[in-house]
Parts: C-alpha cells; sequence; structure tokens
C-alpha cells in the first residue's frame, strides 16, 4: 500500500512539473557605466542599474504572451527598449534627461 500511494505521488508530481508555466524573465542589458538591467516579468517591463537593485517599472505589457527578442539600446537621452509579444512589435524610450512628470514613453506598436 505505502509502495502505491508514493508511486501515485511520484506520478502525480510528474504531470505537475510538465505543466508549469514558464516564469523565465526575459532579460536584456547594456554593460559599462551607464550599466542598465531591462526585464519583462509579472506583466509589466522593469528596468534596473543592475540586475540586484531594485526594479522600476516602465511599462504594463500590451497583451499575455511570451517577451521575445527584448532589447534595451542607449541613445543620446536615455534608452529604447524594443521587444515582440505575440507577433507584433513594440518599442518605447525612457531615460534621465525627460521631463521628470514623464520619466518615459507610451509603448508603441512597431510597424514591420
Amino acid at each position: 500500500m505505502k509502495i502505491m500511494m508514493f508511486a501515485g505521488a511520484f506520478a502525480l508530481a510528474a504531470v505537475a512539473c510538465t505543466h508549469a508555466p514558464d516564469h523565465t524573465p526575459a532579460v536584456a542589458q547594456i554593460d559599462g557605466d551607464q550599466h542598465v538591467v531591462v526585464r519583462a516579468e509579472a506583466g509589466r517591463i522593469w528596468w534596473s542599474h543592475r540586475a540586484w537593485t531594485e526594479p522600476h517599472e516602465l511599462w504594463t505589457l500590451p497583451s499575455e504572451g511570451k517577451v521575445e527578442n527584448l532589447v534595451v539600446t542607449r541613445v543620446v537621452n536615455g534608452f529604447v527598449v524594443s521587444f515582440e509579444q505575440n507577433g507584433a512589435a513594440w518599442s518605447g524610450e525612457f531615460g534621465e534627461q525627460q521631463e521628470q512628470a514623464r520619466k518615459t514613453t507610451q509603448l508603441a506598436k512597431r510597424e514591420p
């Protein structure tokens, strides 16, 4: 009886592990003096100076689904973040030189 219960518990655990959703965040970063880490996680895009420092929310993701091809690029007044989600390409800017009341741009859908 104990062997049957153990085998049943093992089988249930194996099934649960194969159906667990993928919670691996998409991450992009720029190294150097202006080190920046951008990640897509928990339905939002976040940025921080280092992976272990406090993250700051940039945008809510436009839809549900996996974020792919996440890229952060340095520009004159800050950074451009671009990614793809559900077949659509998106981008937005953030940076230190923008008005205090508006730290980020709206997330915009990029045309193919």
